[in-house]
Parts: C-alpha cells; sequence; structure tokens
C-alpha cells in the first residue's frame, strides 16, 4: 500500500464516528475485548466486529487471541502516516497557537506602538455611533467602526485602540462621521489616546 493509499485508508476508516468511538475506547485501555466494547456503546456485537475489521485493515488496531477471547489494543504506528502528513500542514497553525500561548500567558512582547481614539459626535449620533476610522501607515491601512454592541447581552467600548505592530508612524488619520463629514488629521505622537470633535 502507498503512503498516499495508507492516509486514504486510515482518514476513511476514522470518518466513521461510530468506528471512531470504538478506536478511542481501544486506545484508552490497555487490553479489551468484543464484549467489553459492546458493553453499554448501544452498538451490536456484529456491528463492533465489522468495526474491528475496517481499523485492523487500517492498520489502527492489533489483536491478541488468547483461549476463546481475543484482546484488542490500539496501534500507534497505524497513525503514522497521518501524523508525517499533517506535520506539513503544522507550520500553518503553530505560529498562530504560539501567539495565543503568549496571550493567554499574558507575557507578549511590549512596546509596539498604539493609538486610541475618542470620538465626540457634535452633529452624529450619540457616542458617535457609526463612524468609521482609517488609520494610515506607510504600510498598513487599520479600520474600525465605533459600534454600540459586539454580541448578545454585551457592550463595547465606544473608545477605539488601534495596536500598530512594528509600524512605527502614521501617515494620517481618516474619520468618515455618520454625519457624512470626512475629518484627516497627523497625530503628534502615537502611545496615547487623541480625543477628537466632529467638526
Amino acid at each position: 500500500m502507498t503512503e498516499a493509499a495508507t492516509i486514504d485508508a486510515v482518514l476513511r476508516t476514522l470518518a466513521d464516528p461510530t468506528r471512531r468511538a470504538v478506536f478511542e475506547r481501544i486506545a484508552t485501555s490497555d487490553e479489551i475485548t468484543v464484549g467489553e466494547l459492546t458493553h453499554g456503546s448501544g452498538v451490536t456485537q456484529g456491528a463492533i466486529s465489522q468495526h474491528l475489521k475496517s481499523l485492523k485493515q487500517a492498520g489502527l488496531v492489533a489483536e491478541r487471541p488468547e483461549g476463546r477471547k481475543v484482546f484488542y489494543r490500539a496501534d500507534p504506528s497505524g497513525l503514522a502516516p497521518l501524523r508525517e502528513w499533517l506535520s506539513f500542514y503544522e507550520r500553518f497553525w503553530t505560529g498562530r497557537l504560539d501567539v495565543l500561548e503568549r496571550l493567554l500567558r499574558n507575557d507578549q512582547r511590549l512596546g509596539w506602538p498604539w493609538l486610541r481614539l475618542r470620538l465626540v459626535a457634535t452633529r452624529s449620533q450619540p457616542d458617535a455611533f457609526g463612524a468609521r476610522v482609517e488609520v494610515h501607515t506607510p504600510r498598513h491601512v487599520f479600520m474600525q467602526t465605533v459600534v454600540p454592541v459586539m454580541g448578545f447581552l454585551a457592550q463595547s467600548e465606544s473608545t477605539l485602540t488601534f495596536g500598530l505592530g512594528d509600524d512605527a508612524r502614521v501617515r494620517k488619520i481618516v474619520i468618515h462621521w455618520p454625519s457624512g463629514r470626512v475629518q484627516e488629521m497627523i497625530p503628534e505622537a502615537l502611545n496615547r489616546t487623541l480625543v477628537v470633535s466632529e467638526p
């Protein structure tokens, strides 16, 4: 069986939720019999036997006969082709998980520039709800909208916070007020809260 065919067989075998549950039960036991797998599973012994046959053919389960009983155990080597195949794609999520871990532990590197804007409406709706703010840096345009809620039974802060990453300069800030007015400005400095009134 080629490696691609092996991966297909493993994926196809574990795609069935009942078979996957059988495999997980085997994997959490040192050894287990068909009778023990059937007990409390809500599946017939014949169905369990068919699932075991598929798991054996995919190389995920090994068996050990002893007298009239057959004991089954998980064979970790059967998952090796799948693990190798997934390791190629690991690069897509490892970096993101590292960032999540740093955020959860709150030990991320500090010192990136930021900017907060509190908008004061004079012609638009109270709290400037609906105002759209663009922060232009040499490499990016960051956009946010002032909204009253972010979810069910929730309220969001009306002050907008922009993390600028490694952009140490803001070329301009453009505010699209709900009244239709457009306001442009250049901040004198970063890492501060700006209070901006609608013109």
